[in-house]
């Protein structure tokens, strides 16, 4: 199986992460939501990566039904493809990479570890003397 797969951005984050929400809610106000938080952490995180993947997946090759027939590229199949746990994690993890290497790389103009410029040399002169404070 091969998807064609757009490269995320912050947007499509946003949109997904806004879509994922509006799901969720409607499942609690079904009263379908599962009661444990640990539950509910799942479900979110699911109708997150299912977002992503109508924000994201324009085509696919190799995806079939139980009979063998080609399925087209839809947003309801893409949510059914990602119910798939292996599935899901799979394609999460596929479109997340580029975001976790920007993120490891990090970025020239980011602060030192300890909130000063100590990673280079000082460029500014010392501060002088306080004033004595009048009696």
């Amino acid at each position: 199986m091969r998807l064609l797969v757009s490269p995320l951005t912050t947007v499509m984050v946003a949109a997904a992460q806004a879509q994922a929400r509006r799901r969720a809610l409607d499942v609690i106000r079904r009263e379908d939501a599962p009661e444990d938080d640990t539950l509910r952490r799942g479900l979110a995180l699911m109708l997150t990566i299912q977002a992503l993947g109508r924000e994201c997946i324009r085509a696919w090759d190799g995806v079939v039904d139980e009979d063998g027939a080609a399925v087209p590229c839809t947003p309801e199949a893409i949510d059914a493809l990602l119910s798939h746990e292996d599935m899901a994690f799979a394609f999460f993890d596929a479109v997340m990479q580029p975001i976790r290497a920007t993120e490891a790389e990090g970025n020239a103009s980011r602060p030192a570890p300890d909130g000063t410029s100590a990673a280079g040399r000082s460029t500014a002169e010392g501060a002088p003397p306080p004033a004595e404070t009048a009696a």
